[in-house]
């Protein structure tokens, strides 16, 4: 078949297949050209799937030459990934194989996703939601292991792990899947090798923050000069980290730049709201506290004293939040953060009313003559004002205060056996109510529970510090989380149910996006603390050298997840990049935004190209100062689809009274001298200076005796408001003596 024809089918198949337009199927395929005319061969011409997957690598989100696969909106990166698309389809319809493409968190859990294998495996083979099947088939591996296995339908992976024999593969893997030719019951499975010409050692040593296979570092710092764009790359960035499937999408819709920046803020809105991205911003009192966790004093709403508790920081509810996506199947009804809550219902002899109550989804506490306490005091009868007041313990009162107020939908109860044995473990699903048809039979205050575990036998003393109960009714377990909690049901081997199951194949895994705006204004080492080191990829959790640490305050174990992603933002006008604490720079990737006057082209001004000006400024304030002082082109954006003249004019005056020569106030820490050597002063017009040094007060003979006005330079200075508005001043910038 020749070129012509891959390319005619491959359009085919866009048009059909894929659904799209035929503007995009044209872009796609001129995104495929683009590509071949880079790498040196017709990427049309190669049938390689190995090789095609290292082109991938390359050009694809993260690849070194990902501003190839950038060009035309993403189109040729797109197209791309559609033309390996169509290639695999052509050949599993060929030979009847398999194709699987195995990313960093399927290696890590030795998982083989088949999510999409449409009919590959007969439905004899494919497990039901318990994990049964009909029946079981062989997979056969080149070197003669054979697992007996089926396809989990649930998690849409084969069941069987391979976790040993993934141990030394290094993401992009793929893995051929090929049906037996005598025997209906055995696949045969091998991975697919790149050709050698076309694998470097980067290539060899890819990082564990490539995740998900979309190849984005998880620790990631955009710096660059004020004005650069941070902001906006930001919001592109982090919406392509936390939903790269809908980005993608987006990616291959017909929108102009208008529409998709829109597009992407409106979901970058919502994935805020949904708690998928959190923006913080680092400054010089900013601490351990704020960001990971620290003792709050906070007065009691019903006892009126002050209590001391563990508050958690932005951080360390993004590190929860994350987990409890990976951990979680199903909607439980936990809050982000769950408090954890021991109560004991009834005495340890009264197991049958304890069982009762948990039956009935319920968890229920005594002390029923305090009546409602949902009313207000006022709204109380005085037989329950003097009960409360005079007949309980202030232990007592605090339990039930706790119970009624404190207690909050989507925490998490323990309801124990005995001192050291937890029977159940639950899910608040409502608020506090007092019911009073078992006022005078049993326990009246009340609160609907989902009942996740009953009738275990859960020893609370690993997770309590070796700690027995006391025996206080209800009161909080500060040293517990959730994620803790789980943790030590599996290590006792307590069957988790469906809804508790960690296992989660790596592609419904939600990411989350911690953003850290001005990341070099705050003291690094006061704010990360210990934690510093459980950023780096290999160091997270299931890295390849997990580690976790104690945290001081709550005494919790503590690691941080594989599917959160750090941004952080510099501007390098404050702190170049290498003043910054190098632990910091050791375990973060940086990407440099620069100044780019070519966004600017075509804006012109007085017949002034802002553009150029931009470039004229930058390489003067490059050789008196430095590139991390640079000005941005985005101080200029709002020059862009100006159409009137006089609205452009004064947008300019503004642009240049008020963020230029502010800025370059602050840089050159108002050194006049230089300042108007930016600007080109000394070779203008004195009415077109910006910076004016003559005639700007009295002579010094009349400030200063004879004998000090000869020694000092007349060095007053002074902006002359006219010149923003003066076409001279912006021309005159660019008129150096020679010119």
């Amino acid at each position: 078949m020749t070129v012509e024809q891959r390319k005619k089918e491959f359009r085919n198949f866009l048009l059909n297949n894929k659904r799209r337009t035929e503007n995009t199927a044209n872009a796609y395929v001129s995104g495929v050209n683009t590509v071949s005319g880079h790498y040196g061969e017709d990427v049309f011409s190669i049938n390689d799937l190995g090789e095609l997957e290292k082109i991938w690598s390359d050009y694809g989100p993260g690849g070194k030459y990902k501003s190839v696969g950038d060009q035309n909106s993403g189109s040729t990166r797109s197209g791309l990934r559609d033309w390996i698309e169509f290639q695999k389809s052509t050949f599993q319809d060929k030979s009847n194989s398999y194709f699987v493409e195995l990313t960093d968190g399927a290696i890590r859990n030795g998982y083989i996703v088949v999510r999409d294998h449409n009919g590959f495996f007969p439905p004899e083979y494919i497990a039901n939601e318990e994990g049964i099947s009909e029946s079981q088939f062989t997979l056969c591996w080149p070197d003669g292991e054979e697992r007996r296995t089926c396809v989990l339908s649930k998690f849409g992976r084969i069941k069987a792990r391979f976790n040993l024999r993934f141990a030394d593969y290094t993401a992009p893997v793929t893995l051929r899947i090929t049906k037996d030719p005598e025997r209906k019951d055995r696949f045969h499975i091998s991975k697919q090798s790149p050709k050698a010409s076309t694998v470097s050692m980067d290539d060899k040593n890819m990082k564990d923050d490539e995740k998900l296979g979309y190849g984005q570092p998880l620790n990631q710092i955009l710096y660059g000069p004020p004005g650069t764009g941070k902001t906006y790359s930001t919001t592109h960035l982090s919406v392509s980290l936390a939903d790269p499937n809908w980005f993608e999408e987006l990616q291959n819709q017909d929108l102009d730049e208008a529409q998709e920046r829109d597009l992407i803020k409106a979901r970058y809105e919502k994935l805020c709201s949904d708690g998928r991205i959190a923006l913080t911003t680092f400054h010089q009192s900013f601490s351990y506290e704020d960001f990971v966790e620290g003792i709050r004093a906070k007065t009691s709403k019903e006892t009126k004293t002050l209590e001391y508790k563990v508050e958690d920081g932005v951080f360390k509810r993004m590190c929860e939040r994350a987990v409890k996506a990976v951990s979680t199947h199903q909607d439980i009804g936990l809050s982000e953060s769950p408090d954890i809550w021991k109560i004991s219902i009834g005495r340890t002899n009264e197991k049958e009313m304890r069982d009762k109550y948990i039956e009935a989804g319920e968890a229920r506490i005594g002390w029923n003559d305090t009546g409602d306490l949902s009313l207000e005091w006022d709204d109380r009868t005085h037989e329950q004002q003097e009960y409360w007041d005079k007949d309980l313990s202030s232990r007592n009162r605090t339990a039930i205060s706790a119970f009624s107020h404190e207690m909050k939908v989507g925490d998490v109860l323990l309801c124990l056996k005995n001192a050291e044995t937890v029977q159940a473990i639950g899910v608040v699903e409502s608020d506090y109510y007092f019911d009073e048809a078992e006022y005078n039979k049993g326990y009246a205050h009340t609160r609907k529970v989902n009942w996740l575990l009953k009738n275990i036998e859960l020893n609370i003393l690993p997770l309590n510090n070796d700690t027995r109960m006391v025996q206080q009714t209800v009161y909080p377990l500060n040293r517990i989380n959730w994620n803790s909690l789980v943790a030590e049901l599996e290590k006792q081997q307590i069957e988790l149910p469906v809804s508790l199951n960690p296992e989660v194949s790596p592609s419904t895994a939600q990411n989350y996006v911690l953003i850290i705006d001005e990341i070099n204004r705050g003291n690094i080492s006061r704010i990360f603390g210990e934690l510093i080191t459980l950023l780096e990829p290999d160091k997270r959790k299931d890295g390849s050298d997990a580690r976790s640490v104690i945290l001081p305050y709550s005494k919790e174990p503590f690691d941080v997840p594989s599917n959160l992603y750090v941004v952080g933002t510099m501007n390098t006008a404050d702190k170049s990049l290498v003043q910054l604490d190098l632990a910091l720079r050791r375990r973060f990737e940086f990407a440099e935004l620069m100044p780019e006057p070519t966004l600017l082209s075509g804006i012109s001004v007085h017949g002034v190209d802002i553009g150029k000006l931009l470039d004229l400024l930058n390489q003067r304030i490059e050789v008196l100062l430095d590139r991390d002082h640079m000005l941005g082109h985005a101080y200029f954006w709002s020059l862009k689809g100006v159409d009137s003249e006089d609205e452009k004019e004064m947008l300019l005056a503004d642009i240049f009274a008020k963020r230029v020569i502010p800025l370059l106030q602050e840089y050159f820490f108002a050194d006049w001298e230089r300042i108007g050597w930016v600007l080109n002063d000394p070779g203008k017009a004195p009415d077109a200076q910006f910076i004016q040094t003559e005639a700007v007060g009295q002579p010094l003979s009349h400030l200063f005796t004879n004998a000090i006005a000869d020694e000092v330079i007349d060095r007053r200075y002074r902006i002359n408001q006219q010149a923003f508005t003066n076409p001279d001043s912006y021309k005159g910038i660019f008129n150096v003596a020679g010119e």
